[in-house]
């Protein structure tokens, strides 16, 4: 209702080279709170050289081209302001990389937006050219999607048919 959110995705060791798809059914798309979509990815940035920053300074240069902001979870909120990823996040995410981006054409107010989004990632083009002898020494160890309160809505609504059905 005020536009806060939740996680659904995956933790552990994941590829290098991946994606991540989620599906909105019948999104409610208020336009007090709506910034866009959003995804959490749990780097992991070992020998790199990189840090957090510079990871999102690299992902923030191509803004224009892909449409995509990178931010921290002190950064990352709602259009209000009132929902900042640091007050609900998991501690352990709270270094994380926070994509936010805006859909092409933005959902219309009310129900309606039926669709499926995917994000990718390619941790190995970020260290150019890689560390010699000891690989680029980046991970991922988890990457989620950050579904809007109606689907929260109807996921609980599930919840609730299945212990009734017991």
């Amino acid at each position: 209702m005020n536009g806060c959110f939740t996680l659904a995705g995956t933790a552990g060791t994941l590829p290098n080279r991946g994606f991540l798809t989620f599906q909105f059914n019948d999104f409610v798309n208020s336009p007090t709170y709506y910034n866009g979509l959003f995804s959490v990815l749990d780097v992991r940035y070992g020998d790199s050289g990189l840090t957090r920053d510079s990871l999102i300074g690299l992902i923030n240069n191509q803004t224009t081209i892909t449409g995509v902001t990178a931010l921290t979870a002190s950064q990352a909120n709602n259009a209000q302001g009132t929902c900042g990823f640091n007050e609900w996040l998991n501690p352990a995410l709270l270094n994380s990389v926070i994509l936010n981006w805006q859909p092409n054409p933005a959902p219309s107010t009310g129900i309606g937006l039926s669709q499926i989004f995917t994000v990718a990632w390619n941790l190995d083009a970020a260290v150019q050219p890689p560390l010699a002898g000891s690989g680029s020494g980046l991970s991922l160890g988890g990457a989620y999607a950050v579904p809007a309160p109606s689907a929260i809505a109807v996921l609980a609504i599930c919840g609730l048919a299945t212990r009734r059905r017991r």
